[in-house]
């Protein structure tokens, strides 16, 4: 693998790795650096955001069959329309407009390590584990599995020591084996894999967008365009 680990700059691959892959179309972020760059794109533009409030029901305007407040831990917020975008937690919203979602999530682990010894200069997929390995400014994450456990954020330290074990497998970096920061996060998955966009049924105004897999960045901007369209 010589020749093609000089090309992708892999620090220190263990020996007995044999072959790799160059893929110059492929492009990451940082999911963080993206959402408050989009968080003050907003802000800019006069449009509020609240933050850890709890959405505890909906008051109806039953005569028009329309949502008309969102009850939540501040108190309530009138609305004109409401769009239900909360991932795998999604289900439990739709329910309070009397709608069932068949939504689950699919928990992904990662590790985050600040300020590496060694780090990439690209991202990095270990085909073998199915291990994503992303730099980022300062930073290095590496991450992956599919765990089917239900909606919620409770962390198998097995699969962490896994992810782990994985990397130090294939690439020497020295905090892989027990340094860094792990988080597990929740994929919106449903049965036919295919995002769920569009009004409810059951009432005039609340919209859904979720269900989008592995592929919530790849598919935000379109699914966004597309909700807009039925919104305003």
């Amino acid at each position: 693998m010589a020749g093609v680990v000089g090309r992708v700059e892999v620090p220190a691959p263990v020996p007995g790795v044999m072959v790799g892959f160059h893929v110059e179309t492929d492009m990451h972020v940082r999911p963080a650096s993206v959402t408050a760059g989009l968080a003050a794109s907003l802000r800019a533009a006069d449009v509020r955001i609240h933050e850890g409030v709890v959405a505890l029901g909906l008051e109806w305007d039953v005569r028009a069959g329309s949502v008309c407040a969102i009850v939540t831990s501040v108190g309530d917020l009138e609305v004109d329309a409401v769009v239900l975008a909360a991932g795998a937690e999604t289900g439990p919203l739709a329910r309070m407009a009397g709608w069932r979602i068949p939504i689950t999530a699919g928990k992904g682990y990662s590790v985050t390590i600040e300020r590496p010894v060694r780090q990439l200069r690209q991202p990095l997929y270990l085909g073998d584990a199915h291990v994503g390995m992303t730099p980022f400014r300062g930073a290095l994450r590496f991450g992956g599995t599919m765990e089917l456990s239900g909606v919620n954020r409770r962390m198998d330290m097995a699969r962490v020591r896994g992810l782990r074990r994985a990397v130090s497998r294939d690439v020497d970096i020295p905090e892989a084996r027990d340094g860094g920061r792990a988080w597990v996060g929740m994929r919106p998955m449903v049965p036919d894999t295919l995002p769920v966009i569009g009004g409810l049924p059951s009432c005039e105004n609340v919209y859904v967008n979720t269900g989008h897999q592995m592929l919530g960045v790849t598919l935000a901007p379109a699914s966004g365009w597309a909700l807009a369209g039925l919104v305003v």
